[in-house]
């Protein structure tokens, strides 16, 4: 005879088996397990904040069990320091008590349900107040919550406030999803925003578990204590920019939900404590995805009043239809471009003008097999960005035939 018993509650438990046959000694055996939550959730969020500026947070909820999550919701807090609209600033829109979330305000969204293996992400482009003073610590807690658990996933992510800092990094991955056993590019970008050239910089990147390392470029190399991949460079000019990437390939005994989340931190003399840090998270399917995408952006570096050229192709890899193709770029508050005249095709955006964090959304309804499409955006560079400043372009594809969702950045810096 076999029992099956379902634990509702993360947690560590002893299981005992007994067995009699009526004649022999009853024979008892204890065995420990653990017992984990089948929802995953990832905050990710570059730092340090600026007051008046923008920080962007991408939560990642995924569904590592082999049943689907029913009534899965997520709920952020927003801290008093941020707000933002429940419409332009987050995707999917958000659900608040006001147009605008902020100062205390809960923000949440009905997932509904998770399939098994399925991830979802959420997208705040949140703006932190102008009196915010450098020093502060913004402390975000996310909640999420399913019927089919009784455990409550609490994260909260804190990030520091520097109202001048010197330098800035970001993190991109060349894939998401990925499969068990598929190799990615995880590429690092630093520039120096000072007045003075940066000193004795060191970038490390703490990456996530499941993965083999490839390669690393520019003499890196891979800390034995903490497994790190550490770069030192001697000196970063004015308005210059370095690039540094990381070839890794996921384990083959990766699950699909899993969420391969990457941290980096850069600190160089005349700092503070921790000078810049860049976080990103890739999710795991377990079936080849159909959509791909490539993001090409020209010059690279771009001149601050200069033009910016993206090339953004959609690709359908599979043998059949994929159907209700979407892109949506939310655009890089350094730039701007006409929502017709500098975009082929035209971009649906909520101004004219796409701009300042705005979302540009392309429908490309069904995409063939075999099929690929390209959006190409002649953007603006606007004139008072300074040298040394990334420019990240963070584009998301979703389609009603896949579970997942196709999140790709490419960041440009601005040169001289």
């Amino acid at each position: 005879a076999s029992q099956d018993h379902t634990y509702a509650a993360s947690g560590n438990y002893t299981a005992r088996l007994t067995v009699s046959d009526g004649i022999s000694e009853v024979q008892t055996t204890l065995s420990s397990l653990e017992v984990v939550s089948p929802l995953l959730v990832d905050v990710s969020v570059n730092g340090p904040a600026v007051a008046g500026g923008r920080v962007p947070y991408t939560i990642t909820v995924s569904n590592v069990s082999a049943q689907p999550m029913d009534d899965v919701s997520v709920v952020f807090a927003v801290p008093p320091e941020l707000s933002f609209s429940r419409g332009s600033d987050a995707e999917p829109n958000a659900v608040c008590n006001s147009v605008t979330c902020g100062n205390g305000l809960e923000a949440t969204w009905a997932l509904f349900t998770l399939a098994a293996g399925e991830s979802h992400t959420i997208t705040i482009n949140a703006s932190v107040l102008p009196g915010v003073l450098a020093g502060s610590l913004i402390t975000a807690p996310v909640r999420v919550t399913s019927s089919d658990v009784i455990d409550i996933v609490n994260v909260s992510k804190t990030v520091a406030v520097n109202n001048d800092p010197m330098s800035q990094l970001a993190i991109s991955a060349s894939k998401d999803p990925v499969m068990p056993g598929e190799s990615l590019t995880l590429t690092f970008d630093v520039g120096n925003i000072d007045n003075m050239a940066l000193d004795n910089l060191e970038l490390r990147a703490a990456l996530p578990t499941g993965i083999t390392v490839d390669d690393i470029s520019d003499g890196g190399s891979q800390d034995g204590t903490t497994g790190e991949i550490v770069w030192s460079v001697a000196s970063l000019a004015v308005g210059n920019s370095l690039r540094r990437t990381v070839d890794i390939t996921v384990d083959t005994s990766a699950i699909a939900g899993e969420i391969l989340a990457t941290r980096a931190e850069l600190r160089h003399d005349g700092g503070v404590a921790l000078d810049t840090s860049a976080e990103h998270a890739v999710t795991v399917v377990d079936e080849l995805f159909p959509l791909s995408i490539a993001i090409s952006a020209t010059p690279d570096p771009v001149a601050a009043g200069g033009r910016l050229l993206y090339d953004i192709t959609v690709s359908n890899t599979s043998a059949v239809p994929v159907n209700d193709v979407n892109v949506l770029l939310r655009v890089p508050s350094e730039l701007s471009f006409s929502r017709g005249s500098d975009a082929e095709p035209n971009a649906v955006c909520n101004s004219v003008t796409c701009g300042n964090g705005l979302e540009a959304t392309w429908a490309l309804l069904t995409l063939a097999a075999g099929e690929s499409h390209t959006i190409t955006i002649n953007a603006s560079v606007l004139p008072g960005v300074l040298a040394g400043s990334l420019i990240t372009a963070p584009v998301r594809v979703t389609s009603s035939d896949v579970i997942d969702i196709v999140n790709v950045s490419k960041s440009t810096a601005v040169g001289n």
